[in-house]
């Protein structure tokens, strides 16, 4: 029996779409997956590092050729570095994530959160979205790009 080229086109069309669809809602169900417990355990000494001021250890979480970038500039480590001194000193003690999604791909990994930035004394001083390319190296996991977009800032007024 011949099936005219149209007839075959929907078919295939409807199979890409199911393809399609399938592969989106399978990206959206890993986007819901918990992040490992080492990863999670690397962002808490940082976190720990920081708090403590102690930026040469906190900056070992990125990779040395790592980049982030930020409204305006791409920063390398030592740019990095810096921009961890001057959080520092701007009272900026806790950070918090929200709305935080993980998608795996072996030795690296990619996370999206919604991070709130805490004082000392518990006041929430700014919110900010990261997009965080991960990678594994020497058995650690550490940022290699990350992109960094304030979405509010507070006590700069």
């Amino acid at each position: 029996m011949a099936y005219s080229s149209r007839l075959l086109g929907c078919a295939m069309k409807w199979r890409r779409r199911v393809v399609i669809a399938s592969l989106l809602g399978t990206g959206f169900l890993l986007g819901q997956l918990p992040p490992p417990t080492e990863l999670k355990a690397a962002i808490e000494r940082f976190k720990q590092d920081f708090q403590r001021g102690d930026f040469d250890r906190a900056v070992q979480l990125w990779t040395k050729d790592a980049k982030e970038i930020v409204p305006g500039k791409v920063l390398d480590r030592a740019g990095i570095r810096s921009t961890l001194q001057e959080t520092f000193k701007s009272a900026i003690f806790d950070f918090r994530d929200e709305d935080q999604e993980y998608f795996p791909g072996g030795d690296t990994a990619v996370t999206t959160t919604r991070t709130l930035a805490f004082d000392d004394s518990g006041n929430q001083k700014a919110v900010i979205r990261y997009m965080t390319l991960w990678k594994k190296v020497d058995g650690r996991w550490r940022i290699y790009r990350e992109i960094c977009v304030p979405v509010a800032i507070r006590g700069t007024e």
